[in-house]
């Protein structure tokens, strides 16, 4: 199904075998992935290959006004998927970068404590590996801008990485 928002952008639903309803959607100023690369010139990868993601990553409370202003929009998109959410009452609870270079990879896992997760595609040049949900067989390719949001309790994960410098914003919202 697709619905059309206020700027006239898709927003697409579907739902994957669990029967959970996975949104994706692309930011409507993509300069922000400018920003966000400027960003991570200054931070520190303390959580690199020490966790499901075998790639660089950061610390999980990654704050910054590009981040807040994902979140925002990731809250309205919550908001017109499921309009009785009280949407008022989340918060982002975990963020983190992750910078996938040629061989690296997540493995599969979920985030069960957390109502909704997701990923933002910063930067996702050719050969940038996709997101997969092994269950349903469902596979979200990357494009800078696109934002996947799904039930923390879906398995996914991110298969062998072939290009330098994939890099996400993911989290959990609780």
């Amino acid at each position: 199904m697709i619905i059309r928002n206020q700027k006239h952008k898709q927003m697409n639903r579907f739902f994957i075998r669990e029967r959970h309803q996975i949104i994706t959607d692309t930011y409507h100023d993509l300069s922000i992935n400018d920003r966000f690369m400027q960003e991570l010139e200054d931070i520190n990868w303390p959580m690199s290959y020490k966790t499901n993601v075998g790639a660089m990553m950061s610390d999980w409370t990654m704050k910054s006004d590009n981040v807040n202003m994902i979140y925002e929009w990731i809250i309205s998109l919550l908001h017109q998927t499921y309009p009785d959410l009280p949407t008022d009452l989340y918060q982002l609870y975990e963020a983190w970068f992750a910078k996938y270079n040629d061989g690296d990879s997540t493995r599969c896992h979920d985030h069960k404590f957390a109502p909704f997760s997701f990923v933002y595609y910063i930067n996702s040049p050719e050969g940038s590996s996709s997101l997969y949900f092994p269950t349903s067989n469902k596979e979200i390719t990357p494009a800078p801008g696109k934002v996947v949001i799904f039930p923390g309790n879906v398995e996914h994960y991110v298969p062998i990485n072939q290009c330098t410098n994939r890099v996400v914003l993911a989290g959990n919202i609780k």
